[in-house]
Parts: C-alpha cells; sequence; structure tokens
C-alpha cells in the first residue's frame, strides 16, 4: 500500500497537479502516515492516542491531502464527559452526520478513524469537502449542537424495532379478538 501510495505521490508531482478524490486512495495515504505521540497514554485514558493539531496539519500538508483539519477553540475544549465518551464510542464508519461550520451545513459521513481514534475524517457525499478533527474537536462540536448524528438509531435497529412493534401488534389484536 505504501508503494501505492508513493506512486501516486510521484504521479501528482510529475503532472503538477492532483487527481480528483478518490476514498480508496485517500485511505492508502492515510494509512501510509504514521503518527505518533511525544508520551504514550497513561494508563487508565482508555485507546485514545494523544496527537496535536500542529502535527495533523503538518502532516495533511506534507502528504498534499486536500483535508480541512478542524480545531476547537482552545476555551471550548470540554473536559471528561463518560457519557459524551460512551456516545462518541458509538460513531461508526459509514454514520451520516449534519455538521455546522461558519453557518453552512454539510452532510458528511464518517470515512474514516484512526485505529486508536487520534483522528476522525468526515467527507461530503461528493467527496468535496473533507474534515479532519481530533476528539477534543469532535466532542466540543457535539456539545455546541454543531454536529449531530442524522439518525440516531442504526437502519438495522430501527427495522427490528418496527418488526418488533408490528408482531407485538398482532399479536395483542389476535388476543383480544378470541
Amino acid at each position: 500500500m505504501n508503494s501505492h501510495a508513493q506512486a501516486v505521490k510521484a504521479l501528482e508531482l510529475a503532472h503538477g497537479a492532483t487527481q480528483a478524490f478518490s476514498t480508496s486512495t485517500m485511505r492508502i495515504k492515510l494509512d501510509g502516515i504514521t503518527i505518533s505521540a511525544t508520551e504514550p497514554p497513561a494508563e487508565g485514558e482508555g485507546t485514545e492516542l494523544p496527537v496535536s493539531d500542529e502535527a495533523v496539519e503538518q502532516l495533511l500538508a506534507a502528504n498534499r491531502l486536500d483535508v480541512r483539519h478542524v480545531v476547537a477553540p482552545e476555551a471550548k475544549t470540554p473536559g471528561e464527559d463518560p457519557a459524551l465518551d460512551r456516545r462518541m464510542a458509538t460513531f461508526r464508519r459509514g454514520d451520516w452526520f449534519d455538521l455546522t461550520r461558519r453557518g453552512r451545513v454539510d452532510r458528511v459521513q464518517l470515512r474514516w478513524l484512526s485505529p486508536r481514534r487520534a483522528i476522525y475524517l468526515f467527507a461530503t457525499a461528493q467527496d468535496d469537502r473533507i474534515y479532519s478533527m481530533k476528539p477534543a474537536t469532535l466532542r466540543s462540536l457535539v456539545l455546541d449542537g454543531h454536529i449531530a448524528p442524522v439518525e440516531t438509531e442504526h437502519i438495522f435497529d430501527r427495522a427490528l424495532r418496527a418488526t418488533m412493534d408490528v408482531l407485538e401488534h398482532a399479536t395483542g389484536d389476535a388476543v383480544t379478538s378470541h
């Protein structure tokens, strides 16, 4: 994969322009990036890898990725909130969200998250805008209502619940008619 990513980068450099966005190419490029923390997480901190916003922005620039890195204002960075952390742990690749930035609402999909949840990557359906953010930024956006899941319940869970409701209603009707 790294060879492919380097070949793509060489091609971009040779032609002086980047190619159209491709989710697979982006994933290959992101997988080829090594992010390391200055300090390993302490015991009990969970699996989240602490990474600075500056390091993320430098990596994106160095790898010529057209990704907007979203940074939470210092004063808005939330403290520990176990309920919010549990809620964020339910976010999965493929989930859709409404992201509000600078008065504009974009419907974005969680396309990628790093193995230790250091970076979340969201993209619009057309892949014309891609956003990266650290967990602290995502927490802040969730708390402020600037990012919200489009569906609070996954489609399978909704379908199962609806089926169970119909069956319970049918069973209730059958019992009262006898």
